[in-house]
């Protein structure tokens, strides 16, 4: 008889917690509903507008993030972007008309990006939740054999525009830096130009017209502290030794 009881008991303790456990789950938000409408209604369109463009670019979504508060039930996309035509404007010519063809190309490509990047919010089970693109200032395109890093700079010590093919500087319309600066009060001569001229002829990050100022630092730990988001594609933490190893071979 005993045995019967403990049997009922565990029974009806096991019931009740299935029960909390079903409402626990049934609380939550179903972030694979919201992720998908957030693919169609969102991601969709942004295509739609690429599409009218060229080189033809396509949008991947490589990963959703939480922002790491439980109650606020805010993600994050990860986005990476491939195009099988945008080899044909390879170049390793610095400044070429193929390279500032391709600089006010991506430029669109970006701009499209920017407008299609709205907070979308979507409810489940009672439950808002509110996915965005992870938005920087860089745009990086996948081609077929060949990579390209378009950057538009607003910073204020560096403004304007740079495209790098396969981490070489193809191009750079505007260089303004305290350095910079005080050279264009000396000379005309590689110090730089205010209306979008190159400040002198590379084609390398290492180059003394570098877009992150790796020349102003005399501490790497500074400059991976100032820059690691940047190369970390917005990730702070996973961009911080690129960063410093990216001091280290411009110094």
């Amino acid at each position: 008889m005993r045995k019967v009881s403990c049997i009922i008991i565990l029974a009806i303790v096991i019931s009740i917690l299935t029960g909390c456990g079903a409402l626990l789950i049934g609380s939550r938000p179903n972030y694979q509903e919201a992720q998908a409408n957030y693919e169609e209604e969102v991601i969709a369109k942004l295509q739609e507008e690429l599409d009218k463009l060229e080189p033809h670019v396509r949008v991947v979504v490589e990963e959703y993030h939480e922002t790491g508060r439980e109650d606020d039930y805010w993600k994050y996309a990860v986005l990476n972007y491939e195009s099988d035509d945008i080899d044909e404007w390879y170049t390793k010519d610095y400044n070429s008309e193929t390279a500032i063809d391709l600089k006010d190309r991506l430029h669109l490509v970006y701009e499209k990006i920017c407008e299609n990047n709205k907070t979308f919010r979507y409810s489940s089970n009672g439950k808002e939740i509110e996915i965005f693109m992870l938005r920087n200032s860089a745009l990086h395109v996948n081609g077929k054999e060949h990579d390209y890093d378009y950057y538009e700079h607003d910073e204020k010590d560096w403004k304007g525009t740079t495209l790098y093919i396969d981490d070489e500087m193809v191009y750079l319309d505007h260089y303004s830096s305290k350095k910079s600066d005080s050279k264009k009060k000396d000379s005309s001569g590689t110090g730089g130009s205010s209306s979008g001229g190159a400040p002198g002829k590379s084609g390398s990050r290492s180059s003394k017209t570098d877009p992150y100022d790796v020349y102003e630092f005399d501490d790497g730990d500074e400059f991976a502290d100032e820059w690691a988001e940047e190369f970390g594609d917005g990730d702070w933490e996973e961009g911080w030794d690129d960063a410093y190893e990216y001091w280290e071979e411009n110094n």
